[in-house]
């Protein structure tokens, strides 16, 4: 920071105050560190505002009357000063200075006033649309004229519920989605945290005078991954989703061994659709298929025994594919950035397809495997170190690995 710059750090391409109070300031105030932001990106204003008012109240503050006066001048220029203002006021046991009328005004300024600091904070044009979008909800369901002091729980509740009742939009065609699907209840979380978010800045701020928690804090609703977790195929079930009717435009031996793998060796999709030829390895005279790319997490990297059932299967695989992915360009998307999502348009049209059965998805058979082996008794740590859990992988740690026995456990499933 140079001598230009003093008192003044930049922040995510904002500007803040943040200066130390001189350490013989009367009332127990001296040392203290105050920072806030000046909710600008322009140096020149920057240095105007620390220059008429953070360099006069620093030589004010050697006594209370001074340093009142002063606080006076930094709480006039916005509700952001003033609630610095009445900070260092509580702190020295002065009365602080009464709510400013017509601060927030409503829930749609407040929006503006949000919209424009996100502007200046480095976020990509992208992010600071979907952010406002997502307030924007909050302003179309409670309407216009709601102040946001006068926000509660309810309100909340009644964003979620009416986001959980209708449908998404395009973003580009603000038009409903080809499929009419209402919205996940991931995305109602994501848009609620959004909302949150503006109403912490906007307390953080000044602009809301309320001394209790933001509102909604508790408010969530349950995860579609949650409740998929809850869909476990019965074998029957499990049979048909691994039988069902290959799509002209996909590999039909590969439609057919992804989801007998994954009903077998309960890996992930991505797991199983990263597989090379030299990930099948043979291990104290047993074959087992070495998972290690495409990993969730770090405890899903494992050795997973191969079941019996599953070897014509795997030996296929391997026969067919001389080198390389085994299941390399089926069904693979690259989107318009270029990444590759391997089996993404494989796993898309078994979970189009697995409606007909039930209500199922391809990660379905990852909780069906685990619901076999713990029908079979197979013990907790072993089922972990077979899907790849990162929940218990310390007391895995622990237990020395046994694939005979995670032969067998693998072997339980019907």
């Amino acid at each position: 920071m140079t001598e230009t710059e003093r008192y003044l750090r930049r922040r995510a391409g904002v500007w803040h105050v943040d200066f130390t109070l001189p350490s013989d300031t009367g009332e127990g105030l001296g040392g203290l560190r105050v920072r806030f932001s000046l909710l600008t990106g322009d140096i020149v204003q920057a240095r105007a505002f620390r220059d008429s008012y953070v360099m006069p109240l620093l030589h004010a503050s050697r006594t209370n009357a001074a340093m009142r006066v002063a606080v006076d001048q930094l709480s006039a220029t916005s509700a952001t000063m003033r609630y610095r203002a009445n900070e260092l006021l509580a702190r020295a046991g002065l009365a602080q200075l009464g709510p400013l009328r017509g601060t927030t005004g409503t829930l749609g300024s407040l929006i503006d006033v949000y919209a424009s600091y996100l502007g200046h904070t480095g976020m990509t044009p992208a992010t600071v649309r979907a952010k406002v979008r997502s307030c924007e909800q909050a302003l179309r369901i409670l309407g216009e004229d709601h102040e946001p002091e006068h926000t509660t729980d309810a309100d909340m509740a009644m964003i979620r519920d009416v986001l959980l009742s209708t449908p998404a939009f395009d973003q580009q065609r603000t038009a409903t989605t080809d499929r009419g699907a209402a919205r996940k209840p991931s995305t109602v979380n994501r848009e609620l945290t959004a909302i949150r978010a503006m109403y912490k800045w906007a307390m953080a701020e000044g602009r809301l005078t309320f001394r209790r928690a933001v509102p909604g804090v508790g408010v969530r609703c349950q995860s579609g991954r949650v409740e998929a977790h809850k869909a476990c195929p019965p074998p029957a079930d499990a049979g048909q989703l691994c039988m069902m009717q290959c799509p002209s435009t996909l590999d039909p031996y590969a439609w057919r061994a992804m989801p007998v793998i994954a009903r077998y060796t309960g890996m992930r999709a991505g797991e199983i659709a990263m597989l090379y030829g030299e990930d099948l390895v043979e291990v104290e005279g047993l074959l087992c298929v070495r998972v290690c790319r495409h990993l969730k997490t770090q405890a899903a990297e494992r050795l997973v025994p191969v079941a019996d059932v599953l070897e014509p299967t795997v030996l296929g695989l391997l026969a067919r594919t001389r080198q390389g992915r085994l299941f390399g360009g089926c069904g693979d998307y690259t989107d318009p950035k270029g990444q590759m999502h391997p089996g993404l348009r494989l796993i898309q049209s078994f979970g189009k397809r697995a409606k007909d059965v039930g209500p199922y998805s391809f990660h379905c058979l990852r909780v069906y495997a685990n619901s076999e082996m713990a029908r079979a008794g197979v013990d907790i740590i072993d089922r972990e170190l077979i899907l790849g859990h990162k929940s218990t992988r310390v007391q895995a740690a622990y237990t020395p690995r046994d694939l005979e026995r995670l032969r067998k456990a693998v072997n339980g499933i019907r």
